[in-house]
């Protein structure tokens, strides 16, 4: 490491620098469980730019919560790879910013919000999983709002959990009780988390995105 790069460490204890061939970046460290340090950060408008030129795209909404939802995610973006350009999208609840990951471009996009102009990119839309995301139920009907300005888009949703149901995910209270068995129709305990406006509300949205949009 140069005499330069040392003081810019020292002084900023969020930060790494990475090399990667000409590029020298400075990244959140917790950014590195994205997978993308080796991508080059670029502005929303050249983002875009490279987007327009693909004809099939697919844009796969996932968390960063690890587990067995990663797992089958790294397989299945894998395998899309081989026949689609593949963007992932990513809530970042640390630096409270969605990040776009381009795999075929090597390009990453950190912005505060998702529209409907980035949506309208693809062809297939897949949402993974929205653990984590401030903001889910806005993110569903965003992509509701873009299949129904385009129809002939593609949506797909994978069902890992529990969490169009509650975002507790496992359908257990704090205490460690089964919703379940605790009258699952009136619960209100997860109000705590964010996003959750209440239960009608919350399971409102997500039916009907299966019934209309799905």
């Amino acid at each position: 490491m140069s005499p330069n790069v040392q003081p810019v460490t020292r002084r900023h204890k969020l930060y790494k620098i990475i090399y990667t061939g000409c590029y020298t970046r400075f990244v959140f460290l917790h950014l590195l469980k994205f997978n993308i340090y080796k991508y080059q950060r670029v502005s929303f408008k050249p983002f875009y730019q490279r987007l327009v030129k693909y004809k099939n795209s697919v844009l796969y909404f996932d968390h960063v919560l690890g587990g067995g939802t990663a797992v089958y995610s790294d397989r299945r973006i894998k395998e899309l790879s081989k026949n689609y350009n593949v963007v992932v999208c990513q809530y970042d609840g640390n630096i409270k910013r969605y990040i776009f990951s381009c795999k075929n471009e090597k390009k990453c996009m950190i912005t505060r919000d998702v529209n409907c102009k980035i949506l309208g990119l693809f062809s297939h839309i897949i949402v993974n999983n929205l653990a984590g995301y401030k903001k889910p139920l806005e993110i569903l009907d965003l992509v509701a709002h873009t299949k129904n300005t385009n129809p002939i888009i593609r949506i797909e949703f994978m069902v890992h959990d529990f969490f169009c149901i509650c975002p507790g995910i496992h359908l257990f209270r704090p205490n460690l009780t089964s919703c379940v068995k605790n009258n699952i129709v009136n619960c209100t305990c997860c109000q705590k988390y964010p996003g959750f406006p209440s239960v009608d509300t919350w399971r409102g949205t997500w039916e009907r995105f299966f019934t209309d949009t799905v």
